[in-house]
């Protein structure tokens, strides 16, 4: 069974990939305790890479998921058993960013390749996880702080705009990210960390 530390241990990003998941390794929340995004080590082969892509949102999702352990390597099981598609980074996890209930963050697939996320709308987005069941609970604000963080930093490198950040539902028949919050939770979470810019955001910010 492969780790995820693992798969980080054998793969290597390239180019803009690269680039951006250096940046966050160095600039992410330490603030908070947060782990360094580990980057993986062995140059692709030029048929492993992944093609350039342009990137117009980015759509935020829950696990539906209300346990307290880690979730990460129960999400890639389940993908797996569906047949999503392995990334280069060695994942079946349909969403590029993973964020744990402790706010840690896991990178399953680079940015450059289209995810498995959200049914005709994977060609142009991001996707983004928050492990937790927003129907029934408040995400931590540990876990608020990482989205901001990381929804700062990946509407800066893709030229988006918080308007571009928007909840699973929004054009699909589910409740993603959950009833609890509202549309535009996230990008309100982002609109709060730039105006306060390297400060914790306060728990109301749900």
């Amino acid at each position: 069974k492969r780790s995820h530390r693992d798969a980080f241990n054998i793969r290597t990003d390239w180019g803009v990939a690269l680039d951006i998941h250096r940046a966050i390794s160095r600039w992410w929340c330490n603030d908070v305790g947060l782990k360094k995004i580990a980057l993986p080590r062995r140059r692709l082969h030029e048929k492993e890479k992944p093609s350039m892509r342009k990137i117009s949102k980015i759509i935020v999702h829950h696990t539906a998921d209300d346990s307290a352990e880690d979730q990460f390597e129960k999400v890639n099981l389940y993908h797996m058993s569906r047949g999503f598609p392995v990334s280069v980074l060695g994942f079946f996890v349909g969403y590029h960013f993973f964020i744990e209930k402790s706010g840690e963050l896991k990178v399953a697939r680079l940015t450059e390749e289209i995810g498995a996320h959200d049914k005709d709308e994977n060609a142009e987005s991001v996707g983004v996880a928050l492990a937790g069941n927003f129907d029934a609970e408040l995400p931590h604000p540990r876990q608020t702080l990482a989205l901001a963080k990381l929804l700062a930093f990946l509407t800066k490198a893709h030229g988006l705009a918080a308007g571009d950040v928007e909840p699973h539902r929004l054009r699909d028949a589910t409740s993603c990210y959950g009833k609890k919050l509202s549309d535009d939770w996230a990008s309100s979470v982002l609109f709060a960390y730039l105006a306060v810019k390297n400060q914790p955001l306060q728990p109301w910010i749900h």
